[in-house]
């Protein structure tokens, strides 16, 4: 076999130029008489940090087919062993109901793939539908529901969790890396772990090392090495996604502190559990002394030598029965005892049970005397703002018609922003913004006011009717997908970011891909929004449109930074609406960093106006 191991190009390629016949680089005879699916314009593959996965059809089952990147070095045997434990563990339940069987049967096939004369191994399983645990959490916090309701199903998927992590603790099975990436919940709420690089079955314990750390989110914080394959690998990691879902069901609004790759706790929180901007420091602080408790076992379990942490189904962390549900001692609502309601007269009340108390804003709060407020970054069209709003921010000294007079006024720009802001306040306030601005600064205005701030603030939109209030529905109509393309492709396998294009009012794509190649960004992939009908003038329709065509948008961009493991940032180039922008902007945190860029601050005269970087968002804005 070559040294030089196929990138994922070499292997779609050899896909594409099968021609439809894949039995000449597939050995497998299912796999080789299979078609790959036409559901996309372009045949987008699934990323991981050393392999890639194509999705291909024989019939009416659907396939997914690992391919690697670097050589399997002790994991061909270990394929092997868990193939074997697997098959056994299969036939040996295959009486019980295998609809929460955990696990995806696979082949491993030494050689599988055929290519420039080499043969090179793969994984053989069946695709499974559905989302990430990331993803599905988020999902489920945004929905439009009660706060009864989101607490009764997290409180279900940590119950769903404790259960599986004790099937695994029976099979004597540890999987090695359960992030929130590995963790598919299927469209029935079946939980099925992913990736088995690093998982360890009986066999295998035998003195080996690990050649794989589990992700820094869900890593024990003195676990600075490879460890021994054990059954008690996962345990730290298993109490921290349980931790996680708990405290998501006692209080949804916990969510501020999610991110990309972890669910409450990521690296640094594990790491120094007293900082002042933790989840562990909020907890530790919150009203219910659930949620204290549940800080303070996490604290433990950081404390504690991470091989002597007992597993998740053993419930024996000190203090844990204060909080967790699944605990055998536990006077709190357990997940069956939930129901979902939405009032406190439901089931539990008259069970004797009292409901957790979840910390969250009214629905539906009234609006008190809105204050009108004002931000303008350029003269034409505003002059008069002061007339209509009770305060105004007027940033055009910044800035030499629309160009900006020097680099540094954008951090001038976002400082004011921000002391602008800063009096703003929560519960039945409300304020209706005027933005004449450059697009990154109605972004910017969104991002200071974002969702996890509680200040409801919405924009006016001028229009082909005047100037329109774009306050969205309080349960805005999904979005009509047959009205928006959202396209995804890959520019560099070895990029460390991702490009967002939002052509909404005019097309972005060939100017931001101009300014890509000029400055050299390693963009691995681009995602691309535009309507179906083509970029126009007054395509959105209104508030609750834009608000969900953000959300989309955020959705999709932050499930593209999970496969491109190892994306940074995110550079967003857009021509749409300065509301749209603001209700991007309110989603951004999700995004972090972000770099925005502004069309028309680079002038060329051989070439006319061009993009220009702007704000730079990466949580920490210009406090240097």
């Amino acid at each position: 076999m070559s040294s030089t191991w196929p990138i994922i190009t070499d292997y779609k390629r050899a896909l594409q130029k099968s021609c439809g016949d894949l039995n000449t680089v597939l050995t497998d005879p299912v796999l080789g008489s299979s078609v790959i699916p036409r559901m996309t314009a372009q045949f987008i593959p699934h990323y991981g940090q050393q392999n890639v996965v194509f999705r291909l059809q024989h019939g009416a089952t659907p396939y997914a087919v690992k391919l690697f990147c670097q050589p399997l070095d002790d994991r061909a045997e270990r394929y092997r062993s868990i193939q074997n434990t697997m098959r056994k563990l299969f036939r040996e339940f295959a009486q019980d109901d295998l609809s929460s069987w955990p696990f995806c049967e696979f082949d491993f096939l030494d050689k599988g793939f055929n290519l420039d004369g080499e043969s090179y191994p793969l994984l053989k399983m069946k695709w499974i539908d559905g989302v990430d645990l990331g993803t599905h959490v988020r999902e489920l916090v945004m929905m439009q529901l009660s706060s009864e309701q989101k607490s009764a199903m997290l409180c279900r998927l940590a119950r769903k969790w404790y259960l599986l992590m004790g099937k695994l603790s029976i099979f004597n099975i540890s999987h090695g890396n359960l992030e929130p990436s590995n963790i598919l919940v299927q469209p029935d709420g079946e939980l099925t772990l992913l990736d088995y690089d690093t998982m360890c079955v009986p066999e295998l314990m035998t003195g080996r090392r690990a050649s794989e750390l589990p992700c820094e989110h869900v890593r024990h914080p003195l676990s600075g090495v490879a460890t021994l394959f054990s059954q008690s690998a996962d345990n730290f990691s298993a109490w921290i996604t349980y931790a996680s879902l708990v405290a998501l069901s006692l209080d949804p609004s916990l969510y501020r502190f999610s991110g990309p790759s972890w669910l409450l706790f990521n690296d640094a929180d594990l790491k120094n559990t007293n900082r002042k901007e933790s989840i562990s420091h909020a907890l530790r602080n919150h009203l219910l002394p659930e949620l204290s408790a549940l800080a303070h076992s996490v604290e433990l379990l950081c404390q504690q030598n991470p091989s002597e942490i007992c597993s998740l189904d053993s419930l024996e962390v000190p203090g844990c029965e204060l909080w967790a549900p699944d605990a055998r001692k536990s006077k709190r609502v357990t997940p069956d005892q939930l129901s979902v309601c939405t009032d406190s007269s439901s089931s539990l009340s008259r069970s004797g049970v009292k409901p957790p108390v979840i910390a969250t804003h009214p629905t539906t709060p009234p609006s008190v005397n809105p204050e009108i407020l004002g931000v303008r970054s350029f003269m034409a069209f505003a002059e008069k703002m002061e007339e209509e709003c009770g305060r105004v921010l007027c940033l055009s000294d910044l800035f030499e018609r629309r160009y900006i007079r020097k680099a540094n006024n954008w951090a001038v720009a976002y400082k004011k922003l921000s002391a602008f802001f800063s009096d703003l306040r929560t519960g039945d306030f409300s304020y209706h913004l005027f933005l004449e601005t450059h697009l990154s600064i109605a972004f910017a205005c969104g991002w200071i006011l974002n969702r996890k701030t509680g200040i409801r603030a919405y924009p006016f939109q001028k229009g082909r009717d005047g100037r329109v209030l774009w306050k969205p529905s309080v349960s805005p109509a999904p979005l009509d997908y047959s009205r928006w393309k959202i396209t995804e492709h890959l520019r560099d396998s070895g990029g460390d970011s991702i490009a967002l294009t939002v052509s909404i009012s005019y097309p972005v794509e060939e100017d931001a891909d101009q300014y890509i190649e000029e400055n050299q960004l390693r963009i691995t992939r681009v995602i691309s929004v535009s309507p179906v009908s083509g970029p126009e003038y007054g395509v959105l329709t209104g508030a609750d449109e834009a608000v969900r065509l953000a959300e989309k948008v955020q959705s999709v961009a932050v499930t593209a930074l999970k496969q491109a493991r190892g994306a940074r940032n995110v550079h967003i180039f857009a021509s749409a609406p300065v509301s749209f922008m603001f209700f991007l902007g309110q989603l951004g945190p999700a995004l972090t960093p972000i770099q925005l860029y502004e069309y028309g601050l680079d002038v060329d005269e051989t070439r006319g106006h061009r993009y220009g970087a702007s704000f730079l968002l990466d949580g920490n804005e210009y406090n240097s």
